[in-house]
């Protein structure tokens, strides 16, 4: 920078100094852009992965044989050949590296060392197991697409009917929140209960839900996916994450033989309605009768509050001793 008069005031200079800044910076960017334009344009080499080798050794780590057959009934896990005619991933690569993202939370790259797996291969194996998984005939679409309600619709459903302070009701019920609709078969908590009985009524249902809880803290501890932040932003992928964790969950107590139901038949066929469409319609009405709602949760409310007059504390000690227990 040429020396400055000594008689220029301070904003001057700044003045001054800022052009002498910009004249110097735009004179190497120009001087960039004549060296850029001689030097030729370089591609990044492709990484070389040893696909093959790396199957190998996770077969012989891990497994002893070819345990599913992936590629039937699932398109994505078809080991195919690239455009360089290079054999890409098998379908153990591939799922062994959405179980370990799934189990450590970690990221997608983590895995290149051993997997030999670029991100985009890693997050791509991710989404498309978790589809897979979650879209595949299990308990949880099952759960979904479960006929609970179109039985009770359809009259089919068995007979589940049961007495809350000497009042009979046909259906059996759901212990629910508050984010539910209010349905003959579905029991809300109680908000901001100030009545005695009513505070009584939602401690019981609280301890009640907290085994929900509790099975979400195992998911969680098992699967650590669940507990770091979301890095995904669509909906129906995080749906399926979390449906993927629940029925692995699920196969590896079975596996174990600690599932609560070991022997289930998936073979009973399903019966036949012989209701009208206006029987159909009065029975989904009485499933949305407000009424029978609130009168229920009323029924239990006094239901819970003369067993508890009657026993005293002992279903007191029966929640500290099943804390005990969960502790």
């Amino acid at each position: 920078m040429d020396q400055l008069p000594n008689n220029l005031s301070s904003w001057e200079v700044d003045e001054a100094v800022i052009i002498e800044v910009a004249r110097v910076g735009v004179k190497l960017l120009v001087e960039h852009g004549q060296t850029s334009q001689q030097e030729p344009l370089r591609r990044r080499p492709p990484l070389e992965r040893d696909r093959v080798g790396a199957h190998n050794r996770l077969m012989q780590d891990y497994f002893v044989e070819r345990p599913f057959d992936l590629e039937r009934g699932f398109p994505y896990f078809k080991q195919r050949e690239d455009a360089r005619h290079k054999l890409g991933f098998s379908p153990i690569q591939k799922c062994t590296s959405a179980i370990r993202q799934l189990a450590y939370g970690t990221s997608q790259d983590s895995w290149d060392e051993y997997l030999k797996m670029s991100e985009k291969a890693s997050l791509d194996s991710f989404h498309n197991f978790c589809e897979g998984v979650a879209g595949a005939n299990n308990d949880i679409t099952v759960i979904e697409q479960s006929p609970v309600f179109d039985d009770i619709i359809d009259g089919v459903a068995p007979g589940s009917s049961f007495y809350a302070n000497d009042v009979e009701y046909k259906y059996g019920y759901y212990l629910t929140d508050g984010i539910y609709p209010e349905l003959a078969t579905l029991v809300k908590e109680f908000s901001c209960p100030s009545e005695e009985k009513r505070i009584y009524f939602k401690k019981k249902q609280e301890s009640a839900r907290k085994d929900i809880e509790r099975a979400f803290g195992v998911l969680k501890k098992r699967w650590c996916i669940n507990s770091q932040p979301a890095q995904i932003w669509m909906k129906e992928r995080l749906r399926n994450i979390m449906y993927t964790c629940l029925i692995l969950h699920n196969m590896i107590l079975e596996d174990s033989g600690k599932a609560i139901c070991q022997e289930y038949d998936n073979d009973i066929q399903p019966v036949t309605a012989l209701l009208s469409a206006e029987e159909k319609r009065a029975n989904l009405q009485n499933i949305k009768n407000r009424d029978t709602h609130d009168n229920l949760r009323a029924d239990l409310v006094e239901h819970l509050w003369n067993n508890h007059i009657i026993n005293g504390n002992d279903d007191e000690s029966n929640d500290e001793e099943n804390e005990d227990y969960y502790d």
